[in-house]
């Protein structure tokens, strides 16, 4: 299976490149890899376990590491068709039992309790500001914990956003009951 940031230049060139890795601890940072790399048009799985350091090009060509605690120390070039054969049948076996981090498109993401409060003032209809201000804090520090959350989320605007929090659930939906007269939301 291949490292990280190894696979944009290659997919970006529409190199058909499949991406195993193991399970990371953070989720956040998995589900944020396979999101870019989805965008670039990449498949990514993550697996409980794999069996080394692998990388394969166009099922003719395996390069597996000498030491997969230690990549430094190098790679072996195996070319011999019936062995590269094997690690691509080794390869697809993984990837089949394999599975997608972001969990049928929606990261698994812990909001902190400041974001909480962001995401339920601005679920019921707050702006930036009213929510600004009902959290003691500047319009600014709200926008910066918006972009954060997009980030985080791999996603690209607000409305995005909001579909990925709903996917989440991770504030209740708006009450129906109508703004107060003169409250500035």
């Amino acid at each position: 299976m291949t490292g990280r940031g190894t696979e944009a230049p290659a997919v970006g060139r529409a190199v058909p490149m499949p991406v195993g890795w193991g399970v990371s601890a953070d989720a956040y940072r998995s589900s944020r890899h396979a999101t870019g790399f989805a965008r670039l048009g990449g498949r990514y799985r993550e697996a409980s376990r794999l069996p080394h350091k692998l990388t394969i090009f166009g099922s003719r060509v395996a390069l597996v590491a000498v030491d997969p605690n230690n990549l430094h120390r190098g790679t072996w070039k195996i070319v011999e068709p019936a062995a590269v054969e094997s690690f691509v049948s080794l390869f697809v076996r993984r990837w089949t039992d394999a599975t997608d981090p972001r969990r049928n498109g929606v990261p698994e993401v812990v909001l902190t309790p400041r974001e909480k409060a962001l995401v339920a003032l601005l679920a019921e209809g707050h702006t930036d500001t009213s929510a600004a201000r009902e959290l003691g804090m500047s319009t600014r520090s709200v926008t910066y914990a918006l972009r954060a959350l997009m980030d985080r989320l791999g996603v690209e605007n607000r409305f995005q956003l909001g579909l990925a929090l709903g996917a989440m659930q991770a504030a209740s939906p708006p009450r129906n009951s109508p703004p107060v007269e003169g409250e500035d939301r």
